[in-house]
């Protein structure tokens, strides 16, 4: 993933055009797609065996808009650059070694629909910039630690009334509003 994001030419300033699909073989790899301007709009790289870490750089691919790294075994936290990616619709980092807190700055992917970040070692309570979410459509969160309650907003909204966290191991299941419902995490999603 680190060579992906800093790929030469993925990754430009405003007023420096991209290289384009010809001369920058970044945008032919397997699991990477391109715009014609040789901008990266989809990362999929799932189960492909992959460690180490989710790099900050990620934030500055600013026309993604698809990230499936799931089942794989990347570790560390999650970057609060990647709330840097306001035009990212898909979030897929479920099945992972990841840990600490789910960043603030993820309330601020404002084009985010299904947000994945299930089976991995997460804690510490949502962020409250979830409930900004408006376009949020699926998250799954189970098998994680993650505490606390759920952001006002979708305490009582549809989205959160089947809650998808494994409540074996989330304290957070104890502390739901009584229109919020918990079940099994075969059911996979939150769903609006």
């Amino acid at each position: 993933l680190p060579t992906v994001v800093r790929c030469p030419g993925l990754i430009h300033d405003g007023d420096r055009p991209p290289a384009n699909n010809i001369t920058n073989p970044c945008c032919k790899w397997e699991g990477v797609t391109c715009d014609d301007d040789s901008r990266v709009t989809s990362i999929e790289l799932r189960q492909m065996k992959m460690s180490g870490i989710i790099p900050p750089e990620v934030g500055q691919l600013a026309e993604l808009r698809k990230l499936y790294l799931y089942k794989n075994k990347l570790s560390g936290t999650i970057p609060p650059e990647i709330g840097n990616l306001a035009k990212l619709t898909h979030l897929s980092l479920g099945d992972n070694l990841l840990y600490g807190n789910i960043p603030e700055e993820i309330g601020d992917m404002i084009s985010l629909e299904y947000l994945y970040l299930f089976a991995n070692k997460l804690d510490g309570p949502l962020p409250s910039t979830i409930a900004s979410m408006r376009n949020l459509k699926h998250i799954g969160l189970w098998d994680n630690r993650l505490s606390g309650s759920i952001p006002s907003r979708h305490s009582t909204s549809a989205l959160f009334r089947k809650i998808s966290t494994h409540c074996r191991q989330a304290p957070m299941c104890h502390s739901m509003p009584s229109t919020v419902t918990a079940y099994h995490p075969t059911h996979a999603l939150y769903n609006a």
